[in-house]
């Protein structure tokens, strides 16, 4: 037995399905073919992915920036290594201002052991001119006039240094060897001596000594101080070599062999 519907109630029934029929076909036709999700999930991953995007760009953007800066501190570096390769010169330069008059003795000690004659003498005069009363300079000075070939400047170097200190032994010494570079050797023979008498044990005023009397040709006061010479420095090959000399022209022949020998094993340069 069937229940009677009214034509009210039945087309309510109709229109209630039907809405529920269009809602089910949309949200079906929403759906993503691929994932079946829908659309909501897809979106909160859109927005996920553009979250990171922002981040990725940026350490993308970072990387170079480090490499520019990694470049320019790489320029940095090398600024000091151009500023070094001019250095020496600017800070020689400013290190020489400040130097030492010993300082300068000692520089141009090194520049006269190197040849540099005209250099070492500016330094010794740098020396006299800060320190008047440093002997040392005056006699290194005249040793490089030597060596200059201007006898009687060294000769006028080793007064002042005497003026200084009376009993310099060295002094004494450099001045007889201008002398003797010049012919006097009156003057010459006192300057050795007064060396000698100052300081016994040296053996160069000796040897010098010997030289005059060689010129002179006072064999027998030559061969005693180059004797002498050679005891008190048995090391220095010169002595040996001037020792053999004098013998040599004093016609003792076997003697100056015995000393050539000597010098030549100290030094083969005198072959």
């Amino acid at each position: 037995m069937f229940v009677g519907i009214s034509k009210l109630d039945f087309a309510g029934w109709l229109g209630f399905i039907a809405v529920a029929l269009i809602m089910l076909s949309l949200m079906v036709g929403c759906k993503d073919k691929n994932t079946g999700e829908f659309p909501e999930t897809k979106q909160v991953m859109v927005e996920t992915e553009k979250t990171r995007l922002p981040d990725t760009r940026t350490l993308l953007e970072t990387e170079p920036v480090t490499s520019t800066e990694g470049k320019v501190e790489t320029r940095i570096r090398e600024s000091p290594k151009q500023e070094t390769d001019t250095a020496p010169e600017k800070s020689e330069s400013a290190k020489e201002s400040q130097w030492t008059p010993y300082e300068h003795y000692l520089k141009g000690l090194e520049y006269r052991n190197r040849g540099e004659y005209d250099k070492a003498t500016a330094e010794f005069g740098k020396v006299i001119q800060r320190s008047p009363k440093f002997w040392k300079a005056y006699v290194n000075l005249a040793r490089t006039q030597l060596k200059q070939g201007k006898p009687a400047d060294a000769v006028k170097s080793c007064d002042e240094a005497l003026k200084i200190k009376p009993d310099a032994a060295d002094a004494y010494n450099v001045r007889g060897l201008g002398h003797m570079d010049q012919g006097l050797y009156k003057e010459a023979t006192g300057d050795f001596q007064k060396a000698i008498s100052t300081n016994p044990k040296a053996a160069w005023p000796h040897n010098n000594l010997g030289l005059v009397h060689l010129r002179l040709g006072k064999m027998e006061k030559s061969l005693s101080e180059f004797k002498r010479a050679v005891k008190l420095s048995p090391e220095i090959a010169l002595m040996h070599n001037n020792l053999g000399a004098a013998f040599e022209k004093n016609q003792q022949f076997k003697e100056a062999k015995a000393e050539y020998e000597a010098a030549l094993k100290l030094d083969p340069n005198y072959a």
